[in-house]
């Protein structure tokens, strides 16, 4: 989940974003204006080839952590 500089502080930040994304279980992103502007740390910025490696590590974490909370049926 990604937000941009249109939320207009670090504050509708977490207001908006982060609760959605964790109920959609997705990893926090965020464009260069959202963090040129202060809004998220520099390690939240979604890359322009679309990949973001610490988005990408929470989304592998999540699953494995989903995965092993399934017991056999």
């Amino acid at each position: 989940m990604s937000g941009g500089r249109a939320l207009g502080s670090s504050e509708k930040y977490e207001e908006v974003i982060v609760p959605l994304a964790d109920k959609l279980g997705a990893a926090l992103g965020a464009s260069r204006a959202a963090v040129d502007a202060g809004y998220v740390p520099n390690d939240y910025q979604v890359r322009p080839d679309r990949q973001d490696r610490r988005a990408a590590g929470l989304f592998r974490h999540r699953q494995s952590r989903a995965r092993s909370s399934i017991s056999p049926g």
